[in-house]
């Protein structure tokens, strides 16, 4: 189970993933930086859309709505996302049905020993929500069970082997019914764009469950995007 640094920005993305794969993310063209990790390597556009051609053919034995993720197009969405925020509301629903009594879901909520058991095979109503890392990884817009993994193919085109970059792919589709499910739990039942079209501000307020609540109206509002617009999450941190 990875994380990322607190020092390290996670930016999220809705858009084709094979233009993030090519480099060709919005903001300083963070998937094409010059960067010694071969998760977030470029690839070459035609290599990048071949990659997306067979893992989409792939899915075709998962589900039969594969044929809903479109991959085309321009970003719809590209923001920073507060990593806390994210391991907290990954924390808070590994507790659902493994509760620690006294476990602060700040920081280093990645701690929950609830999060390891999910990442080892034990039941959750929130597996595509708890088993994804805090700093890469996809949230594809078609319906299978359980998060797999994947190679990218993005150890770079002098690599002796370029299969070694592995993430862990979700589906947008579940999570949406996961974080609609966690949402009462919570006390939210709206996300970032409800509260903007409503001109009320959300911001990380004083109490227990801040950031938690924020992860949620966050990643509600980007995987209803998602759904929406046929496109993938992805994490790049």
């Amino acid at each position: 189970m990875s994380s990322s640094p607190a020092s390290s920005p996670l930016f999220v993305y809705v858009m084709p993933l094979w233009r993030y794969l090519a480099g060709d993310a919005p903001g300083a063209a963070r998937a094409g930086a010059a960067t010694g990790d071969p998760q977030r390597r470029a690839i070459q556009p035609t290599r990048a859309k071949l990659f997306v051609r067979h893992l989409r053919r792939g899915f075709h034995g998962l589900t039969r709505g594969a044929g809903r993720w479109r991959d085309e197009g321009e970003a719809v969405f590209a923001l920073p996302f507060d990593v806390d925020a994210w391991r907290g509301l990954q924390a808070f629903a590994a507790d659902q049905q493994y509760p620690l009594p006294t476990f602060h879901f700040g920081r280093h909520a990645d701690r929950h020993r609830g999060l390891r058991a999910v990442w080892d095979g034990a039941h959750s109503a929130y597996v595509h929500l708890i088993k994804h890392h805090a700093n890469r990884g996809f949230y594809l817009p078609i319906d299978f069970a359980r998060p797999i993994e994947i190679a990218t193919g993005r150890g770079g085109d002098d690599d002796e082997d370029d299969g070694d970059a592995t993430v862990i792919a979700g589906s947008s589709v579940r999570l949406l019914r996961e974080l609609n499910l966690l949402g009462p739990r919570i006390g939210m039942d709206r996300d970032l764009g409800e509260l903007a079209d409503a001109g009320e501000p959300f911001a990380l307020r004083s109490e227990p469950l801040a950031r938690v609540k924020y992860g949620w109206a966050f990643m509600r509002h980007v995987t209803r995007l998602s759904v929406q617009h046929r496109l993938p999450i992805i994490f790049d941190g």
